[in-house]
């Protein structure tokens, strides 16, 4: 089992993410929350915070945990494609020392910006996974949602 880590930044209504494109899919963009795998060696506090440096180069406090997904992916393994069970944690965080340059210092392979997109436009963007940009849409309008999202 992989456990990751996404982090929700808002700020003035607006959520952080990461701009990637998609190489198998002509360069189509999409955006996700900043975040990625917990090391072995880490809980995942400090992953979210490694993470939040590494992709959008901000220290942040992690706060609430917000939502838990739980699903499964396809990962190669040398030659060999295996399902993997993940748990990705996704925690409420709020920053702590603002930087004018949003470009962290390890970024994603593939990807091509951050931005600040307006929570209220969240769900006509091209987000991954399509699901959690409704439910995060809807608990920052203050509706209830589940904590856990399952694939």
């Amino acid at each position: 089992m992989k456990h990751s880590v996404r982090a929700v930044i808002v700020e003035d209504g607006k959520l952080l993410c990461v701009k990637l494109v998609d190489c198998a899919d002509d360069g189509q963009f999409y955006y996700m929350l900043p975040g990625g795998e917990a090391l072995k060696i880490e809980n995942i506090f400090d992953a979210t915070v490694r993470h939040c440096l590494d992709k959008v180069n901000l220290k942040v406090k992690v706060h609430d945990l917000l939502f838990v997904r739980d699903y499964k992916t396809q990962h190669y393994n040398g030659h060999e494609l295996q399902v993997v069970h993940e748990t990705e944690h996704i925690f409420l965080c709020h920053v702590l020392q603002k930087r004018d340059e949003l470009w962290g210092t390890n970024p994603e392979e593939n990807q091509i910006g951050v931005e600040w997109i307006p929570i209220r436009d969240l769900t006509e963007y091209e987000f991954s996974p399509p699901e959690l940009s409704h439910v995060i849409s809807s608990f920052c309008k203050g509706e209830i949602v589940d904590i856990y999202l399952s694939e």
